[in-house]
């Protein structure tokens, strides 16, 4: 048996969720097996294999029971491929302590209605940080990640993009919802300047980790 590297190990420890949308039924390949459940999406071809495909009002992606991202001020990353199929707003992750979408929340990832991707984090107020517009029809690596010493930073296809600076992240201290493709009925929550509403496109590859991925580890996830 080979014996793991170091990098692998760690990766192991952190890897909170993976959603391959390789696996039929579609689940959670990561170690913690979170439970995912689904509405009006189809597979599709993928940035690697298949990826999952929004293309209804009404379709969503939702994963349960994440501890650590409920716990303020904990480090996260987030990475995704995303291939959108539409202009204007759309929410990619939203954050919530309801499966409808309300209770706590907040929009993590989504587009502003002139087409920029945007980046959010909640302190006292929400912070967030401004993307390029992404293009039509064709696969775009988004990562956002968090830690106290260096706030929220955003990368686009590897590339560092944008930071808050040092900043606080307030959260609901409870369990928490992650829901791809639609705010569900949480299209009010703390969204800064994102336009929300349905994501129409693919995502693939989508990970959540529990600690700050550094810009080698994004770069090489947006190099496959």
């Amino acid at each position: 048996m080979r014996t793991k590297s170091a990098s692998e190990i760690l990766n192991d420890a952190t890897l909170t969720t993976w959603h391959s949308f390789d696996i039929i039924p579609l689940q959670d390949s990561g170690p913690l097996e979170l439970i995912a459940t689904t509405n009006n999406v189809t597979l599709a071809t993928g940035k690697v294999n298949q990826a999952l495909n929004f293309n209804s009002n009404s379709s969503y992606y939702q994963i349960q029971s994440f501890v650590l991202l409920g716990i303020s001020n904990y480090a996260y990353s987030i990475a995704l491929w995303v291939k959108r199929t539409s202009t204007g707003g759309g929410t990619l992750v939203h954050l919530s302590t309801q499966t409808d979408g309300l209770g706590w929340c907040v929009t993590l990832l989504g587009f502003r209605s002139t087409g920029e991707i945007v980046a959010t984090n909640w302190d006292t107020s929400g912070k967030e940080v401004v993307g390029s517009v992404l293009p039509i029809n064709a696969w775009t690596h988004v990562a956002s990640t968090f830690s106290t010493m260096n706030g929220l930073r955003f990368y686009i296809n590897g590339i560092h993009s944008g930071t808050t600076g040092v900043m606080n992240y307030s959260t609901a201290q409870q369990t928490v919802i992650l829901t791809l493709g639609n705010p569900m009925a949480g299209g009010s929550c703390n969204s800064m300047s994102i336009a929300t509403g349905v994501y129409f496109g693919s995502l693939d590859e989508f990970r959540v980790y529990s600690r700050e991925l550094s810009a080698t580890d994004i770069y090489a996830l947006a190099n496959p």
